[in-house]
């Protein structure tokens, strides 16, 4: 896919400025149905991505700078009780 990044107002654009809001938000909400049918607690995703970013995203303008924020469907997964981990917490999430 094409590079995606959360605006400033929450919409998720792809660079050519489609908005993709609508497929984040249906992608985190179709997650959360098998995680919550599966009875997961913890997840394990990709760092600074719009949609499972849970420290740090994009910051919008597409130039390669990164800022405090969660992804849709981090965003999604904390806000129903599902701790969230990047890559690079993997100890963290080991020692649980």
């Amino acid at each position: 896919r094409l590079p995606s990044e959360i605006q400033e107002d929450g919409k998720v654009l792809r660079n050519d400025g489609l908005d993709l809001s609508r497929e984040f938000l249906n992608g985190a909400q179709e997650a959360h149905k098998i995680a919550e049918l599966s009875g997961c607690k913890t997840a394990l995703l990709k760092s600074n991505s719009p949609s499972c970013g849970n420290e740090k995203v994009y910051d919008g303008n597409f130039k390669g700078i990164l800022v405090k924020g969660k992804g849709v469907t981090a965003k999604l997964f904390d806000k129903k009780g599902i701790k969230v981990y990047n890559e690079k917490q993997i100890h963290e999430l080991i020692k649980e």
